[in-house]
């Protein structure tokens, strides 16, 4: 069952339908706009444009379209052609940044994967906490045990209880 909105936000939303019906945006200056919806806001008792944050997305929406109406009413007022990039909108994509492994020089480096070995988990923690320190790796060095071991896993080294009741890490060993 979804969340019921609060009655602040079934006001916003009933302000914003029949403000959206009474005034057909585009049609009217964007101030005589802005003007009547911040007096019909108060009738609401909801926060007015630009006097706050958009509390729903009724309002949002209504901030946007009456945005968009006052560019409309600019651009046919002053006899100028249709923009050839939208008035809103991300001006430029978001750029994919490159994935980086954290333990790449240490995994592999100084150790290196051997499906056949075995290492106490405690000593290869500790020679990770070297590694972090002799590389100057300040937010390598941060990390716990427990985040060391799920980085670990995550690229597919699992860590066992052995039979003497010590941990293990399953297909690492030291290099050279």
């Amino acid at each position: 069952m979804s969340p019921q909105p609060s009655p602040r936000h079934r006001r916003q939303h009933a302000h914003a339908q029949v403000f959206l019906s009474t005034y057909p945006l585009g049609t009217h200056k964007a101030s005589d706009v802005k003007a009547a919806y911040e007096a019909s806001a108060s009738e609401y008792g909801v926060t007015p444009l630009g006097r706050g944050t958009f509390y729903s997305e009724a309002d949002l929406v209504l901030g946007l379209r009456w945005r968009k109406g006052g560019a409309d009413v600019y651009r046919v007022a002053r006899d100028l052609d249709e923009p050839s990039v939208p008035m809103i909108g991300w001006s430029t994509p978001p750029v994919p940044q490159k994935a980086t492994d954290v333990l790449e020089g240490f995994l592999p480096g100084v150790y290196v994967p051997d499906p056949a070995s075995r290492m106490e988990a405690p000593v290869l923690f500790a020679a990770f906490e070297a590694y972090a320190a002799e590389h100057r790796l300040i937010e390598l060095r941060r990390w716990s045990n427990q985040r060391f071991y799920r980085a670990l896993e995550e690229r597919g080294y699992m860590r066992k209880r052995s039979t003497g009741g010590k941990f293990v890490v399953l297909g690492v060993r030291k290099a050279g």
